[in-house]
This record gives structure tokens, C-alpha cells and sequence, in this order.
């Protein structure tokens, strides 16, 4: 969990997730979005990560890297940086700040998003008032489904309440 910082709410009260190896190196984006949809994640998009500080008040988020390596700050700019590789996955609570600072010219992630939160808003660190980021980001459910384990994994036992 990080705390607000930087014009980033961040989670209060769930952790960010990284799990190394998630899916095994070498799928193709498309396995990899195919295994997001199965768990009922949705809004696929294969791309990268935005090399600015963002976050998404009004829904969760997961992104598995699909090839290369990259650098990945959580927290917001005073947050922790992350090497992260092909195969590896981050689930990001609603709130949560993150950016690309650098990788592979051929680093590209899978992302998703739970099943009815598939519209979900970009909003750069400072954009809109920090009281309606948190009234927004306390009304976002917690997933029914792990983005990679369905009913299992690691999500469902860090976010179970």
C-alpha cells in the first residue's frame, strides 16, 4: 500500500501486487488477453505504459508484460521503481499511481481491467481534487476473479476483506 503522495491517492487500503513469472515468458499478447478475458477481465489492450504519472480513481487495474523488460514506479514520484520482465504481472488498486521511466524498445504490456470497470478514467497526478479521487476510489468493488488465477491466487488472498 502507498500513501497519498505527489498529487497520487493511491490505495488506503489494498496493496499493489507484482508477481514474477505470472504467465510463462514467450505467450503472445494475444494468449495473454485471451487469459485476462477467461477471468473476467476486460477492456484488453495490448501497448505500453505511460511514461507520466497517472493513475485510475474508478477502477483496478492489471498489466502483464507481454515482451521486453521496463522500469516501473508505483506510489507516485516519490514511490518505489520496479524491474519488471516478460511474463511478469502488476495489479494496481484503484488510485494507484504508476509510469514507465524506462525499458526495452520492445517492452509491451497486456492490461485489463474487472469485469464493469472496463471504463475506466486517466487522470494525471494533481488533475482533480484529492477528496474526489478518494470518494471515488472508495467506491470501486473488489474484483470477483484474479486477472491470472480466476477464484485463486494471489489477489484474491491480499484483497479479501
Amino acid at each position: 500500500m502507498y500513501a497519498e503522495s505527489d498529487g497520487i491517492p493511491n490505495s488506503p487500503s489494498l496493496p499493489a501486487l507484482i508477481v514474477p513469472g505470472a504467465v510463462q515468458a514467450g505467450q503472445s499478447g494475444a494468449a495473454i488477453i485471451a487469459l485476462l478475458a477467461s477471468n473476467r477481465w476486460g477492456g484488453n489492450w495490448q501497448s505500453t505504459v505511460f511514461d507520466y504519472q497517472h493513475y485510475h480513481p474508478n477502477s483496478h487495474e492489471t498489466l502483464i508484460v507481454a515482451s521486453g523488460h521496463a522500469e516501473i514506479q508505483l506510489g507516485g514520484a516519490s514511490g518505489d521503481v520496479f524491474e519488471v520482465s516478460e511474463g511478469d504481472a502488476i495489479v494496481l488498486p484503484a488510485g494507484t499511481g504508476h509510469r514507465r521511466l524506462g525499458g526495452s524498445s520492445d517492452f509491451s504490456v497486456c492490461g485489463g481491467y474487472p469485469r464493469g470497470q472496463e471504463n475506466y478514467d486517466i487522470v494525471r497526478a494533481g488533475a482533480i481534487p484529492m477528496e474526489q479521487a478518494l470518494q471515488q476510489i472508495a467506491h470501486v468493488p473488489i474484483p470477483n476473479a484474479c486477472p491470472i488465477f480466476s477464484e485463486t491466487g494471489p489477489l484474491m488472498a491480499a484483497w479479501m476483506r
